[in-house]
């Protein structure tokens, strides 16, 4: 069984803050970063990353309640318009 130990590390600001970026983006803490960055370093295990989901990798997979619009039924609908009185 793993056990986990507290420690404290001086980093800069901005890497920080980077680093905080892409535990979001991975879906992951920056505790689990360092940790994955270090078994990286010292063991030389890649482990498999979480393929991120951005909003253009989802378009046309979900339906969001529109239907597919035919030119032929606008078409219609205009001609229904404009000839009736």
């Amino acid at each position: 069984m793993d056990i986990n130990v507290r420690t404290t590390v001086i980093i800069p600001k901005d890497l920080l803050k980077a680093a905080k970026l892409t535990a979001v983006e991975r879906q992951t803490s920056v505790s689990g970063l360092v940790k994955q960055g270090l078994k990286q370093e010292i063991f030389g295990i890649t482990l498999k990353k979480k393929k991120a989901k951005k909003l253009t990798d989802l378009l046309g997979k979900y339906s969001i309640g529109i239907n597919k619009i035919e030119r032929e039924d606008i078409y219609d609908d205009y001609l229904r318009k404009k000839i009736s009185p």
